[in-house]
């Protein structure tokens, strides 16, 4: 299976222009069956750019929110081409700006899954123990892929590690004119196998779409 997280920055290119369907342009080639989409907008609990962007794709999707800025919510959300059987919402330590972690129970191809969903704070305290959080409380039962911008290397990851897999070599993608930083990541839980793990070129966010192509063992 195919999975992706990209951090849409509301949808904003570098130049500054908003448009959902040049996110959904860039994530239409990639063949999908599940992406994790970070900083998505929406105004007075509208979930606008989630469902713009899963309807130009002929996806299922499901939304987190997380914080307000002004009219807008910002938060994590979903898009699969299964069936999303259910979800909930994991708050998170955070400073200032408030961080939560969607996770949905998904059907695809006759396979159930959990997909986390994450956008982490820049505050390294409060992620170290948002890491240790997501360690204790994410769901083991079921195959679990967890998509985030985690804003943190990889060694911050490492917590992680007694129950997932956090691949050594995540590349890097952001910011997306000159990509420097692996901080957006695919971590899994040890049903699956990696085959491939890349960033993809894109300037319709300030970050670039991470994809991995993952095998249930």
């Amino acid at each position: 299976m195919r999975f992706g997280t990209y951090n849409i920055h509301h949808a904003a290119a570098p130049s500054g222009v908003v448009s959902p369907r040049r996110i959904a342009e860039t994530l239409k080639p990639l063949g999908l069956d599940v992406v994790g989409l970070q900083e998505v907008w929406r105004v007075f609990r509208q979930d606008g750019q989630a469902r713009s962007i899963a309807e130009r794709l002929g996806m299922e999707r499901a939304y987190g929110h997380a914080s307000f800025h002004g009219v807008f919510g910002q938060g994590n959300a979903v898009l699969t081409h299964g069936r999303i059987v259910a979800q909930r919402i994991l708050p998170l330590p955070f400073v200032k700006e408030r961080r939560t972690c969607l996770i949905s129970e998904i059907e695809i191809a006759g396979v159930r899954l959990c997909v986390a969903v994450t956008h982490l704070t820049l505050d390294r305290p409060a992620r170290a123990r948002s890491i240790a959080l997501l360690a204790s409380e994410l769901p083991r039962d079921l195959p679990l892929v967890l998509l985030g911008d985690m804003n943190a290397s990889r060694p911050e990851l490492d917590p992680l590690r007694e129950h997932f897999e956090v691949p050594a070599d995540p590349p890097c993608a952001y910011p997306a004119s000159l990509p420097q930083h692996a901080i957006d990541h695919i971590v899994f839980s040890r049903h699956w196998r990696l085959e491939s793990l890349e960033a993809v070129p894109s300037d319709a966010s300030d970050h670039l779409p991470v994809v991995a192509e993952l095998t249930l063992r």
